[in-house]
Order: structure tokens, then sequence, then C-alpha cells
């Protein structure tokens, strides 16, 4: 028989030199430190006075807004249309605020949203949360006052009132 093969040895890979740095422009002792208030020049008076107001209904115009007997009026057009029975019958499913945002038109249509405000996880709250936006969805457009003005709302949705209802 003939002999066996000798296996061949990899060559030794020589070790790689270090990357050399890039050359750092030589700086210039003579020359002044860069002044950046220099640069920017003399400060300017703001043309922003404050003169509007901040944020929401802290103005004094004169735009009319819904009454809270009108907004109540409105939402509670969604009761008869949210099927709250099956979180009702669960345990701690009477006891729940569910809170949504939406925007209504002047005519009473939702332009945006419903959405809910802090939602839980837990089942008996999203039962009860899914119906409380379909009920809304349902219910629109709403009836509204002539003069309503539309705008963003936020009602909280009390089950122990709607499954004391059924």
């Amino acid at each position: 028989p003939a002999p066996a093969p000798k296996k061949a040895t990899p060559a030794p890979t020589p070790p790689r030199a270090a990357p050399t740095p890039p050359a750092r422009p030589a700086t210039r002792s003579d020359a002044p430190p860069l002044d950046l208030d220099a640069l920017a020049g003399p400060s300017r008076p703001s043309t922003n006075r404050g003169t509007r107001p901040a944020t929401g209904q802290q103005g004094t115009g004169r735009a009319p807004q819904a009454t809270g007997a009108q907004i109540t009026a409105i939402f509670n057009q969604v009761y008869p249309n949210w099927n709250i029975s099956v979180a009702c019958a669960m345990a701690g499913g009477d006891q729940l605020r569910i809170q949504v945002e939406l925007t209504l038109a002047t005519d009473g249509r939702i332009t945006a949203g419903p959405t809910l405000i802090s939602p839980r996880s837990d089942a008996v709250y999203r039962a009860a949360a899914e119906g409380a936006v379909r009920a809304l969805r349902q219910s629109a457009p709403f009836v509204v006052p002539a003069d309503f003005p539309g705008g963003v709302y936020r009602p909280t949705f009390n089950t122990e009132r709607a499954c004391a209802n059924r």
C-alpha cells in the first residue's frame, strides 16, 4: 500500500500592522480663538411680546362654547347604543370610568377619534371601552343645538350608570 499523503499545514499569517492615524493639521498658535458671541452679533429684542393667551380656554374671546348641559345632552345620546351587558356581568364591570377624546364638527359629526384616554389592558375594561367606542360611532352624527361650535371633547362614560339602566 501507498503511504498516506501528509496533510499540508497552512503557513502562519503574519500579524497586521496597526493602522496609522490620519495626520492632524498643524495648529497655528498665532490665530485668535473662535469667539461665537462676536459672530452672533448684538442681541435683538424679542418680537413676540406674549400677547397671545396660552392654549385652551384662557382667552377672553367671544367665540361660542358649548355649555356643560349641552355637552351632557350630546353624550347622553350614546348610552342607549352602548351594549354594556357583557362588562356589567363581569366582576368590577359596573365600577369603571372610560374616558375618550373625540372631535365633533358643528353638525355633530365625529371628525377625529374616538381615542381612549389612559386605557387599561384588563378584559373587563377592554370589553366596556370597546363597547363605548362602538356606541359613539353608532350614535354619530349627534343631535346638537343650532349654535353648537364643535371642538375637541373628552367625555367620561360611567359603567355604574350604564349597568344600572340595563
